[in-house]
């Protein structure tokens, strides 16, 4: 991988470059309970291999290994989410949809008040929506592939990535986002963001 130290300050979100891979996947991003630890996958020539980013140090990843686990599969941390699929909070109190067509944009419900679906952008259209653990807000992808966070009670939105965003994985701290883009160049990138 091609790594990346330090922290880069886009506004007032900080975001970090982790590692960098010509053309190999990058799979099952995930922050650690303490949130020091990025853990990925990567498969490189039929072969996958486990790594680990040190968050506090920006530290180069270090590959802990191939995994010989043959039953083993490599996915999306994120499911990748047909049109207009509804996905629950984990507290389960509410709903988003990430629509496209006629009534294109995101969509939420509160389910602990009148349940009615209401639309708080018509930017929207990607195939990946994540709530955070706590159920305060959820990440979602635009049909360019930018990575938008969403805050339902507020009806507001803010940008957080723009690219082709693959994956994201949410730390259980709430604030830091771990996802994978692929660059232009078909590059893979795997980027921390703290989320406001």
């Amino acid at each position: 991988p091609k790594p990346s130290y330090g922290t880069e300050t886009t506004g007032t979100l900080n975001q970090r470059l982790l590692a960098a891979y010509d053309k190999e996947s990058v799979y099952m991003p995930s922050v650690s309970l303490d949130n020091k630890t990025v853990s990925y996958y990567t498969k490189i020539n039929d072969k996958v291999y486990l790594w680990k980013c040190n968050l506090e140090t920006a530290a180069e990843p270090v590959c802990e290994g191939a995994v010989t686990d043959t039953k083993f599969q490599l996915k999306n941390t994120t499911p990748v989410y047909s049109v207009n699929t509804t996905v629950f909070s984990p507290d389960m109190t509410m709903l988003s949809m990430n629509a496209r067509g006629d009534n294109a944009g995101v969509w939420v419900s509160n389910l602990l008040s009148n349940g009615t679906l209401s639309r708080i952008t018509t930017e929207g259209g990607g195939d990946l929506l994540a709530w955070a653990p706590n159920s305060s807000k959820f990440v979602y992808t635009n049909s360019e592939g930018d990575l938008y966070v969403a805050y339902p009670i507020e009806k507001r939105i803010v940008l957080l990535f723009e690219g082709n965003v693959k994956d994201v994985a949410w730390s259980s701290d709430n604030k830091t986002l771990v996802l994978t883009n692929q660059e232009e160049n078909e590059q893979l990138s795997l980027y921390t963001i703290q989320v406001p």
